[in-house]
């Protein structure tokens, strides 16, 4: 299915719009905050209006002893689009599971979907390796973060 859509921030407010052509849908999603994260609503009107089956348990088959957690902790720092500092997300292990902690945010816990992809709350993070097979970005929902530390 082909997505076209745009995001953005600015003086304080987050906008969303996305729009699946071959299903004639489309969708504006407004916030008052640009810590606001559209993805669960864009995630939830799409499953309704498409009909969509309900997921079932993460993939039993990802091999949870094949990854190594310690691969995607660290910072990663997110930004504004003019390139001022907006938030630090940091990744962490606690009791062998992946958390992330952000600013006025509360702790989530990841589970692998897909090598190098979690799933927690509602946000799923994809991790992004350089040419070395460090971690060097992730995308988190609709947005990228460069590795800080």
């Amino acid at each position: 299915t082909t997505s076209i859509g745009h995001a953005g921030i600015i003086n304080g407010y987050a906008s969303f719009m996305e729009m699946l052509t071959e299903h004639d849908l489309g969708v504006v999603i407004l916030a008052n905050s640009i810590e606001f994260d559209p993805t669960p609503i864009w995630d939830t009107v799409v499953d309704i209006i498409l009909e969509l089956p309900e997921e079932t348990e993460s993939d039993s088959s990802i091999d949870l002893s094949e990854l190594n957690l310690e691969d995607y902790v660290g910072d990663f720092a997110l930004t504004e689009f003019t390139g001022e500092p907006l938030m630090t997300l940091q990744f962490r292990i606690e009791d062998g599971r992946l958390v992330m902690l952000a600013p006025t945010q509360p702790k989530l816990i990841f589970s692998p979907i897909a090598p190098d992809v979690v799933e927690g709350g509602g946000l799923e993070v994809e991790f992004i390796r350089d040419e070395t097979g460090r971690v060097s970005y992730i995308i988190a929902g609709f947005r990228a973060a460069a590795r800080v530390d």
